[in-house]
């Protein structure tokens, strides 16, 4: 206890020099650093510049009471958490009732008990440091479960993505037998990566034959929010050289890798096999909730099973008109 009591100050408050003198060599002979004051204004000044652990506050003084003193003291909120313990001789039950009504923490009637007075002191200094010590735990728990709420949003929310993504897919598997038509197709990978990524604008480029060009074959988003066109829709939707070097489009679908650009933009190449088919162009990728990275790879994810869908619908059309040579795609002799 001495030595917690060597890092502890107790500032005393009273009018007679001579109790001061007495309460100081009694608690100075303790290890407790003192502070004194004669009068209460001097008291708040001290009490506001050196900020005690505890406050031996006598009653009776003249121009400013202990009362009053006690009333400004709590008023504070710098200096409110400093217990207060009243040096009385009045022994009243209202004078005890008003003291801690203004929020003194105990009474001790002079002449006082030497052996009393340390025990009251000790016991409101131990009572502080725990009341401290929990309110710094508490501090400490709360960032945890902070930190802690805040690590399963994120688990959360990923975890809703990653059933969105599931989800989208599903639904870029089931088109290649629900799908009539490959502008269908690009309906639905659109409408997927819309809804799984959250994007403002979406465009599906395609090589075009005899061209050097990537065009635009479908898109969502660029007139009004959710709006899709086709390609008949995208006439005056300028294309990309393909061997642009400054363009992410033309790169990604020169070296078949997603890329992500700095306004918000990801670019992610449909790809079926060995053959990079057209690529995924997204605009106004912004959610702060993941990481930029994650979400390339969504993306990367929904383009190859978008690409095994144009795949798909490509094949069943040349089925249908007979452009095909079925005997060399089976390989039958």
């Amino acid at each position: 206890m001495e030595s917690e009591a060597e890092n502890e100050k107790i500032l005393l408050v009273d009018d007679v020099p001579t109790n001061l003198n007495v309460l100081t060599q009694m608690l100075a002979g303790e290890g407790f650093e003192i502070l004194a004051a004669t009068r209460g204004i001097d008291a708040l000044e001290v009490a506001a510049y050196s900020q005690p652990d505890l406050i031996l506050l006598d009653v009776m003084m003249p121009d400013m009471d202990g009362y009053e003193t006690c009333q400004k003291l709590k008023a504070n909120p710098e200096l409110a958490h400093i217990p207060v313990i009243f040096l009385t001789a009045k022994v009243e039950t209202e004078d005890v009732v008003r003291g801690f009504e203004l929020g003194a923490v105990d009474y001790v009637t002079k002449p006082f008990n030497t052996i009393e007075l340390l025990a009251r002191v000790r016991t409101h200094l131990e009572l502080k440091r725990l009341q401290r010590e929990l309110e710094e735990y508490n501090k400490i728990l709360e960032q945890k479960v902070q930190q802690r709420t805040a690590e399963l949003q994120i688990a959360h929310r990923k975890l809703q993505l990653q059933v969105k993504e599931l989800d989208g897919r599903d639904r870029l598997s089931h088109a290649q037998i629900s799908a009539t038509s490959i502008a269908e197709g690009y309906e639905c990978i659109l409408e997927v990566v819309q809804q799984v990524l959250d994007v403002s604008k979406a465009r599906i480029y395609r090589p075009k034959e005899s061209e050097v060009q990537l065009k635009v074959v479908a898109a969502v988003g660029l007139v009004v929010p959710g709006g899709f066109q086709t390609a008949e829709d995208l006439v005056d939707e300028p294309g990309v050289h393909l061997d642009s070097n400054v363009s992410l489009v033309a790169q990604t679908y020169a070296d078949g890798k997603p890329r992500a650009g700095v306004d918000s933009e990801i670019v992610v190449p449909m790809i079926y096999g060995d053959y990079t088919l057209g690529v995924i162009h997204l605009e106004g990728v912004i959610d702060a909730n993941y990481d930029q990275s994650d979400l390339q790879e969504i993306a990367w994810r929904l383009a190859r099973e978008a690409g095994i869908l144009c795949h798909s619908l490509e094949l069943n059309e040349e089925l249908e008109i007979g452009d095909i040579d079925v005997k060399a795609l089976l390989e039958i002799d």
